[in-house]
């Protein structure tokens, strides 16, 4: 992926994207552009959500 967005700037290290498991900047030191990986935790939204509609609804 990151290959069709060179022309941007973008650089990838292979070694730092294969462990990666959090946020993290996965772009080699001296890249034009930083590319980081950034965990986006949906769940935690949805639980929030379904928390407060059932709080409204005076259920536990």
């Amino acid at each position: 992926m990151t290959a069709d967005l060179a022309y941007l700037g973008t650089d990838l290290d292979p070694a730092l994207n294969a462990t990666v498991h959090a946020d993290r900047v996965i772009s080699p030191q001296g890249a034009a552009v930083a590319t980081v990986v950034v965990s986006a935790r949906e769940d935690l939204e949805n639980t929030a959500g379904t928390r407060s509609v059932l709080s409204r609804s005076g259920r536990p």
